[in-house]
C-alpha cells in the first residue's frame, strides 16, 4: 500500500483541502477522512466523545459525500496542538455549525460550578454563540454565521462509552423533557471557561472579549431556542438516520449559501446606486452652475427689464399606468386553509401559527382541532414530524404546547360541567 501526493479536489472550492490517498483513491476517496486544520469548513460538529461519537462517526462521512468539508475533533486535530484554541478557530471558519445536544453531553454539565474544570464542550458552544454575534460586524475574522443544534434522544446513545445507560437516557426522548433536564444546569458562569474564551478573543481575534458572560444553563437553553433537528427515536436505525441529517444539513448549509449571495447581490446594489446618486449629484451641481451663468448672463443683456419677463409654469410628466404594483399571491396557502374546518382556522390564526403549520398539516390530512388535538396526546403528530414537513423547531414546539393546552382546558371544562 502506498501513499499518492495530497491532491485537491476539483469539486471543492477551499484552498487548503489535504486528503488523505491511496492508491485506490477515485474509488475509496469520499471515505477517507480530511486531516489537519483547514482554511474554511462548511461544518462544524461539536459534540461530546464519551455519548456521541458514534454518530458523528456515521454522520460525517455521509457529510462529506454531500460536498460538506467538515471538521470533526477526532479528524482534523493532530497531536501536540493546542485543543481549545484550534476548536475555536475551526469554529472561527466554519459557515455552519452543529452543536450535539444530548442527555450525554448535558449530564456533565450539571455538577459544574464557577471553579470547576473546563469543559470544552461547554467551550464550544459558548464560543459559536458569540461568534455569531460578531459574523456581520467582522466579516474579515469570523466566518459562522449560523448554528444548528442536532437533538438526539437514546437512540443514539453511546452506553458502552458513558456512565448513563440508555434506559436512563431514553428518560428524556422528547424535546421538552431534554429542555426541562438543561433547565436543571447551574445558573453560575464558569471562570475557568471565561477566561479560555477571553484569551482567544484578545491573542487570536484581537477583539475585546464579551462584556456579559453567559450562565451554564443560559449557553444550552439558548439552543433550545433556535431551529435545529430532532432525532428521539428509542430504536433508531443509524444508517438512515445519519442520511436524513446529513440531507438536511446539506439543506440548510444550501440555504444559508443562498442567503449570503442575496446580501452580497444587495451590498453591491446599493453600492452601485450610492454611485449613481452621487454622479447624478455632481451632474446636477454642473447643470445648476450653467443654468446660474446663463441666467446671469440673460440678466445683463436684458438692461434690467426681466420684470416684464415671466417664466412660465413647468408641467409634470404623466405618470405611467402601464406598470401597476403587483400584490404577491397567497393563493397556494389560501387553498390549503380552504380545507380546514373554522374552528381549526381561527384557533390558528389566533395563534399566529396559521401560515408556517398549515402545509404541514394539510400534508398529513389534520383538517380539525380535535383531530389535532387528538393526535398530539397520543404522540402521533410530535415535534419531529412537524420538522420534517417543514416547520421551524420553534414553530413546531409551540404548536405542541398549545395544543396540549387546549386538550387540559377541555378536560377541565368537561369536569367542571360533569361537577354543576
Amino acid at each position: 500500500m502506498t501513499f499518492a501526493a495530497p491532491s485537491l479536489s476539483p469539486e471543492h472550492r477551499h484552498s487548503q483541502r489535504c486528503r488523505l490517498r491511496l492508491t485506490w483513491s477515485p474509488k475509496y476517496g469520499p471515505l477517507l477522512p480530511v486531516l489537519g486544520l483547514q482554511d474554511k469548513y462548511d461544518v462544524f460538529i461539536s459534540y461530546r466523545q464519551r455519548g456521541n461519537r458514534g454518530l458523528v462517526m456515521t454522520l460525517h462521512p455521509k457529510l462529506e459525500r454531500h460536498g460538506l468539508v467538515t471538521f470533526v475533533d477526532t479528524n482534523n486535530l493532530e497531536t501536540g496542538v493546542n485543543f481549545k484554541r484550534a476548536c475555536m478557530t475551526a469554529l472561527q471558519n466554519s459557515t455552519v455549525t452543529c452543536p450535539v445536544v444530548s442527555v450525554g453531553a448535558i449530564h456533565k454539565m450539571r455538577s459544574l460550578d464557577h471553579l470547576d474544570t473546563c469543559d470544552n464542550v461547554l467551550l464550544e458552544w459558548m464560543a459559536m454563540l458569540e461568534l455569531q454575534q460578531l459574523a456581520h460586524e467582522h466579516p474579515d475574522k469570523v466566518h459562522l454565521h449560523r448554528i444548528i443544534p442536532l437533538f438526539l434522544g437514546s437512540g443514539w446513545h453511546d452506553s458502552n462509552s458513558h456512565s448513563l445507560s440508555v434506559a436512563s437516557a431514553s428518560e428524556y426522548d422528547s424535546f421538552d423533557r431534554m429542555k426541562r433536564l438543561a433547565m436543571t444546569l447551574p445558573d453560575v458562569v464558569n471562570r475557568k471557561i471565561i477566561a479560555a474564551l477571553d484569551q482567544y478573543f484578545a491573542r487570536v481575534l484581537h477583539l475585546p472579549p464579551p462584556q456579559q458572560h453567559k450562565t451554564v444553563r443560559e449557553v444550552v437553553l439558548s439552543l433550545f431556542d433556535m431551529d435545529g433537528i430532532t432525532s428521539f427515536q428509542y430504536e433508531v436505525d443509524r444508517a438512515m438516520d445519519a442520511s436524513r441529517i446529513a440531507e438536511r444539513q446539506q439543506q440548510q448549509q444550501q440555504q444559508q449559501q443562498q442567503q449570503q449571495q442575496q446580501q452580497q447581490q444587495q451590498q453591491q446594489q446599493h453600492h452601485s446606486n450610492h454611485n449613481s446618486n452621487s454622479n447624478s449629484s455632481n451632474s446636477s451641481n454642473s447643470n445648476h452652475n450653467s443654468s446660474s451663468n446663463h441666467h446671469s448672463n440673460h440678466n445683463s443683456n436684458s438692461n434690467g427689464n426681466h420684470g416684464s419677463q415671466r417664466r412660465q409654469p413647468q408641467t409634470a410628466p404623466p405618470m405611467s399606468s402601464s406598470s401597476p404594483s403587483v400584490l404577491p399571491s397567497s393563493t397556494s396557502t389560501t387553498t390549503t386553509v380552504s380545507s380546514f374546518e373554522p374552528k381549526l382556522q381561527a384557533w390558528l390564526d389566533h395563534h399566529s401559527l396559521l401560515p408556517q403549520v398549515a402545509p404541514a398539516l394539510a400534508e398529513h390530512d389534520i383538517d380539525t382541532l380535535d383531530d389535532l388535538v387528538e393526535l398530539v396526546v397520543g404522540e402521533m403528530l410530535t415535534v419531529q414530524v412537524l420538522t420534517d414537513a417543514g416547520v421551524t423547531m420553534g414553530k413546531a414546539n409551540k404548536l405542541i404546547r398549545l395544543a396540549k393546552q387546549h386538550h387540559q382546558e377541555q378536560q377541565h371544562s368537561t369536569g367542571s360541567s360533569s361537577s354543576a
